[in-house]
């Protein structure tokens, strides 16, 4: 009796880790691996997260680039402004050593014409924040496209192939127009 749970466990919980994985990919929510099949051209709220996807998937040409005061920033304004298509990628308490990851992976797969960066991580004294842990999603930020489906492990993303696309028309959670 035990032997044959331990057999129907050992074959299932792949099954079901993998079908997670999958939906999770299908519906790629942080646009990882694809554009946005969505109805409606959301993104997700956390920018640490999202930025990746819009870098790789969205089309512009400038961005913004600052912590919490800067996500306020409209984007169309700046546009009509400073005359590009501006995206804003402004993270939530972000400090210098986090933005340069994201503006140095942006210059990598972008071509830009103007950004505006906030510098709101030096400390007190002028002195630059060095003792500020990394974020734990900088594994976006590199070249190898494999370890960023650890940002879809734990069943998380399923729900979003039942928002926003054109059969279930409700808003996806934690997203905004982009």
């Amino acid at each position: 009796m035990e032997t044959k749970f331990l057999h129907w466990v050992a074959t299932f919980i792949p099954i079901i880790f993998l079908l997670d994985v999958a939906l999770s990919v299908i519906a790629d929510p942080y646009r990882v691996y694809h554009e946005s099949w969505l109805e409606n051209d959301y993104f997700m709220i956390d920018t640490r997260k999202s930025s990746v996807g819009i870098i790789r998937n969205a089309e512009f040409d400038s961005i913004i680039l600052a912590a919490s005061m800067g996500q306020n920033l409209s984007p169309p304004e700046a546009s009509s402004a400073l005359n590009g298509l501006f995206v804003n990628l402004s993270m939530l308490g972000s400090k210098l050593v986090e933005k340069s990851v994201v503006l140095g992976y942006t210059l990598k797969n972008k071509k830009i014409k103007t950004a505006i960066i906030s510098l709101d991580g030096i400390g007190a004294y002028g002195e630059v924040q060095r003792s500020t842990p990394l974020d734990s999603s900088l594994f976006l930020y590199n070249d190898n496209k494999v370890d960023d489906i650890q940002l879809y492990l734990g069943f998380n993303s399923i729900g979003f192939l039942f928002c926003g696309n054109k059969l279930f028309k409700q808003q996806c959670p934690g997203t905004s127009l982009l």
